[in-house]
């Protein structure tokens, strides 16, 4: 798999993946195009002979610590490392912002994405109830890098 910094031209691509990817829970079009107008080197998109295979998307907090907003893979494409190609373009690119803090937040009860941001070197640091609505909880993951 290919994965690279996103260009305007594949935001429609990361809207349709993130809906794939994330039935009825990703965000608006317009919402992605604003971020990516903020933060473009931080949005990375994963191909497999051209075809769409995964995207991550980061941004910054006030603090300068990176975040990823939303990461995955297409179920066709998953256990083949993909998901670790993905995360390792996405912490380069904060890196090369000097970034060494990054976050994420991730369902409990998925397992397999733990266990890739754990051999990644996040720690869970909390529990967020009802982060994403009612009955929606998140854990809270960091990883500090050794910039």
């Amino acid at each position: 798999m290919d994965a690279n910094v996103a260009k305007s031209e594949d935001l429609d691509v990361i809207c349709a993946l993130g809906e794939e990817l994330f039935p009825g829970h990703f965000y608006r079009s317009s919402t992605i195009r604003q971020i990516h107008f903020l933060f473009p080197s931080l949005f990375i998109v994963g191909r497999e002979n051209g075809e769409p295979a995964g995207i991550s998307l980061g941004v910054l907090a006030e603090d300068r610590t990176g975040h990823i907003l939303a990461m995955g893979v297409k179920s066709k494409f998953q256990g083949q490392g993909f998901g670790k190609q993905l995360l390792d373009s996405q912490l380069t690119a904060f890196e090369r912002k000097g970034i060494s803090v990054v976050s994420l937040t991730v369902a409990p009860e998925n397992r397999i994405a733990k266990r890739l941001y754990l051999s990644r070197g996040f720690v869970v640091v909390k529990l967020l109830q009802d982060f994403l609505g009612c009955g929606r909880h998140r854990e809270l993951m960091m990883r500090k890098s050794g910039l």
